[in-house]
């Protein structure tokens, strides 16, 4: 280490200090790169996967209330004119525009080409149901109910299963990829950690080595002055200090003999 000799105590503590500092620079731009990565994940999982999964949700459990309230105004013969209009109302005005609300928040969330066409396939059932609602709803005005029973059965059963497949499909993809975000997420955490944590560690040792070549220089400089100056306490001129170096201590040295 006879070169560190060379160099002044002034830049080698730059040196150090400098180099202690390079550390945590990249300690600190390596968490800020993972930290965007984890919100990156974060919104995605959010606003991609679970924001979607909230709005089918929405969609198919108002689907299910129309069957509901369909099924009721089949088979329920206490209601009155008035209470067959609400329910009517409910289902033609009330659902439909909350569907179309959830419906306009969802196709604004990008989505994969395979939920893309499920949701297509989708909305074309989706059509279908409530051409055949309709259908139904007209029997029963009409006082056909055995009718609407008949249609009930054949027609909107089948369409409303593949209108709840198509749905499940969605939420099904969506989940999986809200749960692939979610372990990436710990990865980069995970990552983080460790990075973190090697860094610390090559950061703490190359301050105890840096210290340790520094104040063994400094003190095997201190110990020649001083060995020197004790020989000259005792009139002792003959031995001259052995310099090898250019700092500050050394220069020292050169400037005693």
């Amino acid at each position: 280490m006879d070169f560190l000799k060379k160099i002044s105590i002034k830049k080698k503590m730059i040196f150090s200090y400098s180099a202690l500092v390079i550390l945590m620079l990249i300690s600190g731009i390596v968490g800020v790169v993972s930290a965007k990565k984890l919100n990156n994940n974060s919104k995605q999982m959010y606003f991609k996967s679970l924001q979607s999964i909230e709005y089918i949700q929405e969609i198919k459990n108002n689907i299910d209330e129309e069957a509901t309230c369909i099924l009721n105004i089949i088979y329920n013969e206490d209601l009155n004119q008035e209470e067959r209009n609400n329910i009517y109302k409910h289902i033609t005005v009330d659902l439909k525009n909350q569907n179309e609300e959830f419906s306009e928040k969802y196709e604004k969330i990008p989505f994969t080409e395979q939920e893309k066409r499920d949701y297509s396939e989708f909305k074309h059932e989706l059509e279908n149901y409530r051409d055949v609602r309709g259908e139904i709803l007209t029997l029963v005005n009409n006082g056909n109910v055995n009718g609407a029973k008949q249609i009930f059965a054949s027609k909107i059963k089948p369409i409303r299963e593949k209108v709840e497949s198509k749905l499940n499909s969605i939420n099904d993809m969506n989940a999986e990829q809200a749960k692939l975000s979610d372990e990436e997420n710990r990865k980069v955490f995970e990552n983080i950690i460790v990075t973190s944590s090697i860094v610390t560690i090559i950061g703490i040792v190359l301050a105890i080595i840096l210290a340790i070549i520094m104040i063994r220089d400094i003190i095997s400089s201190l110990d020649k002055i001083r060995a020197y100056a004790k020989r000259l306490a005792e009139y002792d001129f003959s031995t001259p200090i052995t310099v090898r170096g250019t700092d500050e201590l050394c220069m020292t040295a050169v400037d005693l003999n």
